[in-house]
């Protein structure tokens, strides 16, 4: 096992924001579909507890990201000036206002579409909104929630990755419920006599991945900070996400 303070970070959030704003970039197109996959929720989500329908709210979603390629939007995020996440929000604020006010105006035009938002996975963000009752929380505390649930959805999709070139893979999926999920995970007892190993191994392994999957998710949270962040304002951070789980 490599330590966890050993693991590779790969300073995706920034850099790719960096290669997306800019159409030349070799890794352009791929760039800017990694900032869809990994941020539509929380802006979705924030649109929706705004008072949007899903369609409007989809719609809003899809036109955001066209809008981040077309007008090259995302050129203009500096990593030394702050959080990613403000800078996201932002922007999608001044994108929704700006919707409104010109709604009757000519329709994006390229005929590509960036990002497809297909039924399932729209139907899970709903009943992640549905779960909190609309008047309990702010339009800016879901988009928070759900920005730090999608870090933690990469953290975790980053720590599988790190087993499963180790050849490790079937521990990942035995332990991952010790880690980050809901119900009560399993004894080490029992994962232990199904991957035919001891329960001290089961326990050490555990430890092993809440560590590697803390030091992963510590790097996520880094990477939407601006490039100068200290270790303290990445633990201010890891703070006020896990207020916002709560």
């Amino acid at each position: 096992m490599i330590p966890a303070e050993h693991a590779p970070f790969v300073t995706t959030h920034w850099s790719l924001v960096l290669a997306a704003g800019h159409q030349d970039a070799a890794d352009h197109d791929e760039a800017l579909n990694e900032l869809c996959r990994n941020y539509w929720p929380p802006l979705y989500s924030f649109l929706r507890r705004e008072g949007r329908s899903p369609e409007q709210a989809a719609d809003l979603t899809q036109g955001f990201f066209e809008h981040l390629l077309e007008r090259e939007v995302i050129s203009h995020a500096d990593p030394l000036r702050g959080r990613f996440r403000s800078f996201l929000l932002k922007t999608l604020r001044r994108f929704a206002l700006d919707r409104v006010r010109y709604e009757s105006a000519k329709k994006r035009g390229g005929g590509r579409q960036v990002l497809e938002l297909d039924t399932g996975t729209l139907n899970e963000e709903e009943a992640r909104l549905a779960v909190t009752p609309i008047d309990l929380e702010t339009p800016e505390h879901v988009y928070l929630r759900r920005w730090a649930a999608a870090l933690l959805d990469l953290a975790m999709k980053r720590t599988r990755g790190d087993y499963q070139k180790l050849g490790q893979l079937k521990m990942f999926n035995a332990l991952r419920g010790s880690v980050w999920g809901t119900g009560e995970p399993e004894s080490a007892e029992k994962i232990a006599a199904r991957l035919g190993v001891t329960g001290g191994s089961v326990r050490t392994a555990t430890t092993r991945l809440r560590e590697r999957f803390r030091a992963r998710l510590r790097g996520c949270v880094a990477e939407t900070l601006s490039a100068d962040a200290t270790s303290h304002e990445i633990d201010a951070e890891l703070r006020e996400m896990t207020a916002a789980l709560r």
